[in-house]
């Protein structure tokens, strides 16, 4: 639920950005703030398949996925994935994004057993890039 009382179900958003060759995991965040973001976790050798066809230069992973152009091209994918066209409502829209640089996995208490995200425990641990890209 944002804080405009919207009630927003994360599923559908998440499926549909999936749908993303250049992304391998996501999350919608917001809870209780006044807009949406999504955690994405890249397809890491889609990614560098782009950069090298792009000739963008990077000397690590923290460079990588800050860098302008990769950040641009994670945000022009959402924006034309989670659309009304798609049957997205105006308040679905996904708003900020932070990229990850690496996947969530059981041993740092992200995944269950099951393979399903701890929301809760993602939400604590991503804490302030959550306040950064919700507002």
């Amino acid at each position: 639920v944002l804080r405009g009382g919207e009630n927003i179900e994360p599923h559908p958003l998440e499926d549909r950005l999936k749908e993303c060759d250049y992304i391998n995991m996501v999350i919608i965040v917001g809870q209780d703030k006044p807009r949406l973001g999504a955690l994405i976790v890249p397809d890491f050798e889609a990614l560098k398949a782009y950069t090298e066809k792009e000739n963008i230069e990077y000397k690590n992973i923290d460079e990588l996925i800050n860098h302008p152009k990769v950040v641009s091209l994670y945000q022009k994918e959402q924006k034309r994935l989670i659309s009304k066209e798609h049957g997205f409502k105006p308040y679905e829209t996904v708003m900020g994004i932070a990229l990850l640089p690496h996947e969530f996995t059981m041993e740092a208490g992200e995944m269950t057993e099951t393979l399903k995200m701890k929301r809760f425990e993602i939400h604590k641990k991503y804490k302030e890039e959550i306040d950064r890209i919700c507002g």
